[in-house]
Order: structure tokens, then C-alpha cells, then sequence
């Protein structure tokens, strides 16, 4: 496909253990995993990549406030950051001293519990994707080769979090101030009111997106509202930060979250996703399949869309989710939506943050393939030690995301793969 808190803190609207009462994970739920059905480590130890992972997000949960967070449950365990942030450390300390893989195992055993990701039927079958980095040429200016515009920030895009109205939400509607793209308590200016029940609202870790319209947040433009109707164009709610050359590039973009842009002039700048319009994601290329007739094949509609420009835009819209970009301000291919610095290939992973906590470490088990230097495919059951880094639109549930960096050259697609949450043991 897989997904950032520091210069992108403009976010600021995951709520890192789900709901304000707690996350209850209902039929998706982890359960403690008896030790004896642990699968085998095929990773390796002292990867400079995953201990830098792991420092990465100490740093990132150690910047949080943990009394500003609810609990998140854990099968029958209560967790707060405090033992995550325990987790993290002794995971670090015995990966990077252990002499080997079956001590290494042991002691994840003798020092963990290990919590194994159900689906719905309650079993240990999860669905795990890949997402990557593209490198896409790109224009600083529209031109006729370059036509397709990557939009920044909205300067009307409104976000409403639950975690700021604690204790002040006692009706269905909701007083707001606007304060820096956020709706905050009322307080003084102009009043903007929310309805708690409007039944267009996607939540998503305890936030919305909206815009204001007569007073009111209202959900955001659709993707037919922005590319056919060119509702921002016509609003100047933002400019373009690029434009590119392909619209099934542009969605491409959308959908893996982040972008190398290659200049006409050579120079290079790093796109991430920091903003989405917060509607559901949807299968275009089923929808399009559907709509024009055609095989249900990636390849075969992604051509259709490049020969019919005239027609690509309204097609596309049948994913109504839009995607904001912000440049990096340093280059570095790799950042993840929620800023726990830099993700790194095989070991960052997307995750539904609802169900799984940013900053957490745990083992992913599934059918790697890798495509070798003759162009063959070479598939293998394995395991790879992961952070959770990123979030992703599309990644809900139990649906893991794993990153593989600027190419898919290393991918992990399984639907009936494993995840197993490590938390160190309560004393």
C-alpha cells in the first residue's frame, strides 16, 4: 500500500489510545498468546534500522503527557505510556545484547506478554499490505505535460478533537472557537456549533474534519467537489504545492501518504501526507471495474484512466477521500504522518490506532516476497521485529500496513498473516 508530532503537531488529532473512556477492541481484540505458539524468529539481531525504530519512538512517547491519555486495554490488561515506554527500553536492551535468535526468543518469553491480533472470528489471520515511497517527476508550475495539481493545507479545513472538550460536551451540539484550523471550548468571537450526530461524520481517533458553513462545521469537499468542480480552484483555499503529470499517479500519491518529486531542474523535494478531508476511503479500481466494464485489474484500469483524461476525473471521484500535502522542510524520503522521526523500510509499519498505540514494538509474521536480480520472485514465510509508526486511510482493523521504502522490491502481502503486540511482564 501501511503511515506522523513536532512540525507536523499541526495534526495533533490522534488520539494515541483511541476513545476518551478507553478503547474497547469489541469482536478485532487482542488475547494473550500462550508462549509455546510464539511462531520462530527468521529476523536478526542488532539491525541499526529497528534500534533506531526503537529509539525513535522512546523519544516520540516520552514528548507525551501520559496523564492526558486514557488507558488502552490490552485483552484483560490495563496499559498506559509508562509501560510502553518500559516495553520499548527492555526490548532494546536485550536485542542488542542477546547472543542469538533462540535466546533472543527465550527471553521475549521470560520477560513479555504477548498478545496476539484476532479478527473477527477470533482468530490470529490478519490482513497485512505493503505501502511504499514513490518518486515521481513533477513541475513547480501547471504546463501541459504537468496538469494535475498536489494541494497543500486548506486554509478552510477545521479540526474538531474530542481530547479538547473533555468534560464540556453535555448536548448533541457543541460550541466551538476557532483557533489555528482547531475548534477549541467556546469561549469569545465568532461561535461555531457542532452536531455531535450529524451522521456524515467519519470519526477517526476521536476527531473530524470539517469546514465552517453558515456557522456550522460541515464535512469536508469530496474528491468529485475538489478535482471535477474545482471547489478550492474557484475558493483559492490553497495553493498547489506541485503539480504532476498523471492523475493515476496523483491518486497514487493519496494513497500510499507520501512522495519523492523529481523537478524539471533536477532538485528534489519530499511531499507527506498531513491532512485528509476525513471521508471514507473507497475501492476506486472495483468501482471503476464496475462503472466502465472492465477487469478488475489495477493495471488494466490505471490505463483507461491515462487514455481517457477527460473522463479520469469524475471516475476517480468514486473514492471520495481526499489527501493534503505538506513539504518537508529537510529532505528525508521516509517521514510518517505522525512524526515519530523518519520510518524505516522492514521495520514501520500502518496501523488503525484505534486498536494498536503508536510508538508500540511487535513481531509480523507473513509471506515476504522479494524480487531477486534476475526480476524473480522468491517467496517465504517470515518474521520481522516492527514499530508502529504510521496510520494510513485505508488501514482499518486488523490491517497492518508494512513500509518497504522507495520501491516494492521487498513486500509483505498475506491475508492470513500474524501480529503479536509486546508488552513487558507486570512485576
Amino acid at each position: 500500500m501501511k503511515v506522523c508530532i513536532n512540525i507536523n503537531r499541526i495534526l495533533a488529532v490522534i488520539l494515541l489510545f483511541g476513545a476518551t473512556t478507553g478503547s474497547s477492541l469489541n469482536a478485532q481484540s487482542f488475547k494473550k498468546l500462550e508462549v509455546s505458539s510464539l511462531p520462530q524468529i527468521t529476523d536478526r539481531l542488532n539491525d541499526p534500522d529497528l534500534i533506531s525504530c526503537l529509539n525513535n519512538c522512546i523519544t516520540y512517547l516520552n514528548r507525551l503527557d501520559p496523564h492526558k491519555w486514557h488507558t488502552y486495554f490490552v485483552d484483560e490488561r490495563q496499559v498506559g505510556i509508562p509501560d510502553m515506554l518500559s516495553s520499548l527500553q527492555t526490548f532494546l536492551n536485550l536485542y542488542t545484547t542477546s547472543g542469538s535468535l533462540t535466546t533472543f526468543r527465550q527471553q521475549l518469553i521470560d520477560n513479555f506478554d504477548i498478545y496476539a491480533f484476532k479478527n473477527g472470528s477470533m482468530e490470529n489471520k490478519i490482513r497485512i499490505t505493503t505501502y511504499y515511497s514513490p518518486t515521481m517527476h513533477a513541475s513547480y508550475t501547471k504546463s501541459a505535460k504537468f496538469q494535475y495539481p498536489i494541494y497543500g493545507i486548506p486554509n478552510d479545513l477545521l479540526v474538531f478533537n474530542k481530547k479538547d472538550f473533555v468534560g464540556k460536551i453535555n448536548s448533541d451540539i457543541v460550541e466551538c472557537q476557532l483557533s489555528d484550523n482547531k475548534l477549541l471550548p467556546y469561549d469569545s468571537g465568532q461561535k461555531i456549533l457542532i452536531d455531535m450526530n450529524e451522521d456524515r461524520w467519519i470519526w477517526t481517533g476521536g476527531k473530524v474534519v470539517g469546514r465552517i458553513c453558515n456557522g456550522k462545521l460541515v464535512p469536508y469537499y469530496t474528491r468529485k467537489e475538489i478535482d471535477v468542480e474545482k471547489v478550492l480552484e474557484k475558493n483559492n483555499s490553497t495553493m498547489p504545492l506541485a503539480w504532476v503529470s498523471s492523475l493515476t499517479e496523483l491518486m497514487n500519491i493519496h494513497i500510499q501518504g507520501s512522495a519523492t518529486l523529481v523537478f524539471e531542474d533536477g532538485s528534489r523535494e519530499v511531499i507527506f501526507a498531513l491532512y485528509t478531508n476525513a471521508l471514507p476511503f473507497r475501492n476506486y479500481i472495483e468501482a471503476i471495474s464496475k462503472i466502465k466494464n472492465l477487469p478488475l485489474d489495477k493495471r488494466v484500469i490505471n490505463d483507461y484512466l491515462d487514455n481517457n483524461p477527460a473522463e479520469a476525473p469524475l471516475l476517480l471521484s468514486e473514492n471520495p477521500r481526499y489527501v493534503f500535502f505538506k513539504i518537508r522542510d529537510k529532505y528525508s524520503p521516509n517521514k510518517g504522518i505522525n512524526d515519530i522521526e523518519n520510518l524505516i523500510p522492514y521495520r514501520s509499519i500502518a496501523v488503525d490506532t484505534r486498536f494498536i498505540p503508536l510508538g508500540s514494538v511487535g513481531i509480523l509474521n507473513g509471506l515476504k516476497k522479494v524480487t531477486n536480480a534476475g526480476g524473480q520472485d522468491v517467496y517465504s514465510k517470515s518474521t520481522f521485529f516492527v514499530t508502529s509508526q504510521d496510520i494510513g486511510g485505508a488501514v482499518k482493523g486488523t490491517h497492518i500496513d508494512f513500509f518497504s521504502g522507495p520501491d516494492l522490491s521487498v513486500t509483505i502481502n498475506d491475508k492470513d498473516g500474524e501480529f503479536y503486540l509486546l508488552l513487558l511482564k507486570k512485576k
